[in-house]
């Protein structure tokens, strides 16, 4: 595993490679050192230079940024630094580990695992101890987990459906169904004071409060994909990726309040970019996102502020290697 780490993410020759537009964690003077020590002390990160061309004068939040990747010819949970510092290794079963998502405290990670003999359910990972938990045990199965704001309660989606559970694994409570598998509840997360949840129908944007009752739309219902939805932290808006023309996806965000058009809020990834979906929304206005190459379908981890206003690559490959397909960031706070 260490040898394997220790070969990606070099960035030789990669900043001319992807040409301009781009930002690259660790672009500069070619010169990485490996981190002998990673967060908890038991997977070597790769470090790339701070301060070097692509992070010089760039207002870095100090947090984690948790994804799912095939980089070990494995689906598991890593965490990296926003400036592609520290990369480490949280999960190493050989069943797949994905969609994480960090508790408010940034001290838990609920994540989707098929390790147990029942597919796809919910599960909690001790960043300290690296002690893993069940919390669902459903019969359809059980994904794209997200905690409250308080940390008190995981949503999830389950068949035509969105729940609630507490991270014990008790109290587990359907919140809304969809009419049927198309039409179904998907992505769901907490509003910013815990009252409401927001999810996707696939071509519209909802929420609803958690007795189930006050179901409205956010984003209106329209003859495209719409998707993914992450609530700012502050509450007032909210991030979504939809196909607005033939590039692909893009990600745009919306008053919370109000209904909007899909195209019709404020454009985040540029135009003419690769397609860029599921956003999760950080510190300062940054947002990290799935940015997908087109031929291969293999995505990358990039991030993007609205001050800036430029994609920044944060999972990058060796050259000669192959490509790993890295999704669904979370943020720690």
């Amino acid at each position: 595993m260490n040898g394997t780490l220790n070969k990606r993410l070099w960035v030789f020759g990669l900043c001319a490679a992807l040409g301009a537009g781009f930002l690259v964690a660790g672009c500069g003077d070619g010169s990485l050192e490996p981190n002998p020590s990673g967060p908890g002390g038991t997977t070597p990160g790769v470090a790339g230079t701070t301060g070097t061309a692509g992070t010089a004068g760039i207002n870095l939040p100090n947090v984690w940024i948790a994804f799912d990747s095939d980089r070990d010819f494995n689906r598991d949970i890593y965490m990296i630094r926003p400036d592609g510092t520290d990369l480490t290794r949280l999960t190493s079963e050989p069943s797949i580990d994905k969609e994480p998502a960090f508790s408010p405290g940034g001290d838990r990670l609920a994540f989707t695992s098929d390790r147990g003999d029942d597919g796809f359910q919910i599960y909690l990972l001790d960043l300290a101890s690296r002690q893993v938990t069940r919390v669902t045990r459903r019969a359809e199965g059980a994904d794209q987990s997200r905690f409250s704001p308080d940390g008190e309660l995981i949503t999830f989606h389950s068949g035509a459906s969105v729940y609630v559970i507490r991270p014990g694994g008790t109290e587990e409570t359907l919140v809304a169904t969809g009419a049927d598998s198309f039409n179904a509840y998907f992505w769901p997360a907490f509003s910013a004071d815990g009252q409401e949840l927001v999810f996707d129908r696939n071509n519209e944007i909802n929420a609803v409060r958690l007795d189930g009752s006050g179901l409205r739309k956010i984003v209106q219902n329209w003859t495209t994909t719409i998707k993914s939805p992450t609530v700012s932290p502050g509450g007032s808006e909210i991030a979504y990726h939809v196909y607005c023309d033939d590039g692909g996806a893009s990600i745009w965000t919306t008053p919370f309040s109000t209904v909007t058009d899909p195209c019709g809020g404020r454009r985040l990834t540029p135009q003419g970019q690769p397609p860029s979906q599921r956003p999760a929304w950080g510190p300062d206005n940054w947002f990290a996102y799935e940015r997908v190459d087109k031929a291969s379908n293999v995505a990358t981890i990039a991030l993007i502020s609205r001050t800036e206003g430029v994609p920044r690559i944060l999972t990058i490959d060796a050259p000669g290697s192959v490509a790993a397909d890295s999704r669904n960031p979370s943020w720690s706070r």
